[in-house]
C-alpha cells in the first residue's frame, strides 16, 4: 500500500512539472514585421525596418541595347546582386531597344528593374505624348542614374550652321519610336521642322554609331543622340574630322524645359569632344532606375542597400556610374518613389525632396 501511494504522489509531481512548463512557453509572434526586421542593418550600418529575405528571388534587370550605356550597368548591377546579395537576388540583365519597351516590361510584370529616360517614363505614367489616354501605372523609382544629354552632330559644311538648317537634309534620328527618336521630334518642333506629316527633312532611322561612316560619305548630313557624355558611339562620331556639334538655342532650351519638367538645361564644356571647341548648350534627360510598383518592399530595399554599397562596381564598368549615389536620390524624379526604396533611403538618414 505504500508503495502504491508513493507510485501516485510521483506521477502527480511528473504531471505538475510538465503543466508548469507548458504554462511558462510565451505565445509565438505571428507575422511581426519588426520582429523580422531585428538584427538586418544596411550598408550605412543602420538597423534595417524591413527583413532580409532568407530565399533568393529570380529578377531581372532591363537595358538598352547591347553595347549601349544602360545595358552595360543593369548587367553590372545583376552580376552585383549575385556576388554580393546571393541571398536575396538571383538576377539576369536583359537588353532591350531602350526605354519604350523597358515601360512595357514594367508595366506588364515581365522584368522587376529597368533604366529608363525621365521624360518617356513621365510621358507614360501620366498618360500624356504617345501615350494619350492609355497611362502605364505599374511603375515606381528607385534611384538617380545618370544625365543624358541630346547631341547633334552634322557634317562639317558652311550649309548648317543652327538646327534650322537641317530642314531639307537626310537626318538621323535613332530607331523609329525610341525616346531618342521622340526627342528628336520634339526638339525639330520647336524650329518648325515636322517630318511625321510634313516630310521637312529625311528622318533616318540609324543612332550616332552607325552614322560616322554615312557622314563622312556624304550619305548622311547629321544624328541626333541621346548619350552619355563621352559614349564610345559619340567619340568615335566626334574624332572623325567630318564633323561638328550644333548648340540648342538658348531660348529654345528655355521652352522645352518649361513644356516638360523632365528636361533640364545642359552644357558640354568646350573640347570634351575633338573637332568641339565652344561650349554647347542643349538639354539633358535623367536615365533613372525604376521598378514594378508592385514589386515586394523587401526586394526594393535590399537592391538598393546592395545597388549602394557597390557602387565602385559600377563605375568599373562605365563612368556614368559615378553618379548612382544616394546623395543624388530624388534628383530628376518624375513619378513616385517605391515603398520599399522610401524606407531604405529613411532608414540610412536621406532626405527626398518634397515633390
Amino acid at each position: 500500500m505504500k508503495k502504491f501511494l508513493a507510485m501516485l504522489l510521483a506521477l502527480a509531481l511528473i504531471l505538475g512539472l510538465a503543466a508548469c512548463g507548458t504554462a511558462e512557453e510565451p505565445a509565438a509572434e505571428e507575422n511581426d514585421p519588426a520582429a523580422e526586421a531585428e538584427g538586418s542593418v544596411t550598408m550605412t550600418g543602420a538597423e534595417a525596418s524591413v527583413a532580409r529575405p532568407t530565399e533568393p528571388t529570380l529578377v531581372s534587370i532591363a537595358g538598352g541595347s547591347s553595347s549601349g550605356t544602360m545595358f552595360l550597368l543593369a548587367n553590372a548591377m545583376a552580376l552585383a546582386l549575385n556576388q554580393y546579395s546571393s541571398d536575396v537576388f538571383n538576377a539576369a540583365a536583359e537588353s532591350t531597344t531602350g526605354t519604350p519597351a523597358i515601360i512595357e516590361m514594367l508595366n506588364n510584370g515581365e522584368v522587376d528593374f529597368g533604366w529608363g529616360a525621365n521624360n518617356t517614363v513621365l510621358d507614360a505614367y501620366e498618360g500624356t505624348g504617345t501615350y494619350e489616354g492609355e497611362p502605364r501605372t505599374n511603375l515606381a523609382s528607385l534611384a538617380y542614374g545618370y544625365e543624358q544629354p541630346v547631341q547633334i552632330v552634322v557634317r562639317d559644311d558652311d550649309s548648317i550652321q543652327s538646327i534650322a538648317d537641317l530642314r531639307g537634309k537626310d537626318f538621323g534620328v535613332s530607331n523609329a519610336g525610341s525616346t531618342t527618336e521622340l526627342n528628336a521630334r520634339m526638339i525639330l518642333s520647336f524650329y518648325d521642322i515636322d517630318y511625321i506629316d510634313r516630310n521637312d527633312l529625311t528622318p533616318q532611322y540609324i543612332g550616332e554609331s552607325q552614322a560616322s561612316d554615312l557622314i563622312a560619305n556624304g550619305q548622311l548630313d547629321g544624328v541626333l543622340a541621346n548619350a552619355a557624355v563621352g559614349s564610345s558611339g559619340m567619340m568615335t562620331l566626334m574624332t572623325s574630322g567630318d564633323c561638328k556639334m550644333l548648340s540648342i538655342d538658348e531660348d529654345v532650351v528655355e521652352q522645352i524645359c518649361e513644356a516638360n519638367r523632365a528636361f533640364i538645361p545642359y552644357t558640354i564644356p568646350a573640347n570634351t569632344y575633338d573637332n568641339q571647341p565652344e561650349d554647347i548648350t542643349t538639354v539633358a534627360v535623367v536615365n533613372y532606375i525604376y521598378c514594378r510598383a508592385d514589386l515586394p518592399e523587401e526586394l526594393a530595399y535590399w537592391f538598393l542597400d546592395t545597388l549602394y554599397a557597390h557602387n565602385d562596381d559600377l563605375v568599373a564598368t562605365h563612368k556614368s556610374g559615378e553618379t548612382i549615389i544616394p546623395e543624388n536620390a530624388g534628383v530628376g524624379m518624375v513619378i513616385p518613389m517605391h515603398p520599399g526604396a522610401l524606407k531604405w533611403y529613411e532608414d540610412c538618414g536621406y532626405t527626398l525632396p518634397e515633390s
